[in-house]
């Protein structure tokens, strides 16, 4: 009954549609969210997103149509048809857990689930091309993320990014956090520039550092570059590691930090082993 009262009240503050019928799992609370998009909810807690192109943006997560309603969300589904997810359309739905999004979309706006700190899973479509700046800000249940390689451009603080005494307005890097992605990729980009783990999913060819498929004397020389100035260029960090000590590395430039001296660090050890590898040492 406090649940029926709650889905009328919530219908009332919304000025949504409350499908006609007792009160059940099909029993549904439902508008508009884009120009050709709708919303459900149903009484299981799914928020289910159907039609064409863009989900407005909201300024405000209040701004949002379902923000009444958005602490009984427990899963979010973006079903195909939808293009993008606009700006803070997720914003503090902090109760779910879920996240299925469809191929078509390419775009998950500025903090689109910003604050969802109950999300655990979430998998991302290969064909979106941008994730937005603070789009998982503060998610701090979401521990692994894969990145497809169609992700072109990754906004600052859109992952790895959590909550600092349950407080989203005090945020801190979260090195416990994975990005699975590609290597030179932004996936792989974004990993080293927040200082989080990466673990690369295609093929590693040990000493091919500049990812031609060959080793010779460019990858050495890509290499010793980057060892005297890491700025100067992006390298597959995952080859250069030839010690074999690690598939993961966890590098922190951010801030101008130095390379860590630890096992997994790309260093000049490794440059030696390359060059003996060359040479046929190896």
């Amino acid at each position: 009954m406090r649940k029926q009262i709650a889905f009328l009240t919530a219908a009332s503050i919304l000025g949504c549609t409350l499908l006609s019928g007792p009160v059940s799992a099909e029993t549904v609370l439902s508008g508009s969210c884009g120009t050709d998009c709708t919303w459900t909810l149903g009484e299981d807690g799914t928020l289910t997103i159907t039609g064409t192109g863009k989900i407005d943006d909201c300024r405000y997560w209040s701004d949002a149509p379902w923000s009444a309603v958005c602490g009984d969300v427990s899963r979010i589904v973006v079903e195909d048809g939808i293009t993008a997810i606009g700006n803070s359309a997720f914003e503090c739905c902090w109760g779910a857990e879920s996240a299925e999004i469809a191929a078509s979309v390419r775009s998950i706006g500025n903090r689109s689930f910003y604050g969802c700190t109950s999300l655990s899973e979430i998998t991302l479509p290969d064909g979106l091309e941008n994730i937005q700046t603070d789009a998982f800000y503060g998610c701090d249940a979401l521990k692994e993320l894969t990145i497809p390689a169609s992700v072109e451009t990754i906004g600052l603080g859109a992952f790895g990014i959590c909550t600092v005494n349950d407080s989203l307005i005090a945020g801190a890097v979260d090195d416990s956090q994975t990005i699975y992605g590609y290597q030179g990729t932004g996936a792989e980009a974004y990993a080293r520039s927040w200082g989080l783990h990466f673990i690369p999913l295609d093929p590693c060819t040990k000493g091919d550092v500049n990812g031609d498929g060959s080793v010779d004397a460019f990858d050495a020389a890509m290499l010793k570059r980057y060892l005297q100035a890491p700025e100067s260029g992006r390298i597959h960090l995952t080859s250069a590691n030839l010690d074999g000590s690690s598939h993961s590395y966890h590098y922190k430039e951010y801030q101008n930090a130095a390379p860590p001296s630890t096992a997994d660090a790309v260093n000049e050890a490794d440059l030696q082993l390359l060059m003996d590898l060359i040479m046929g040492k190896k």
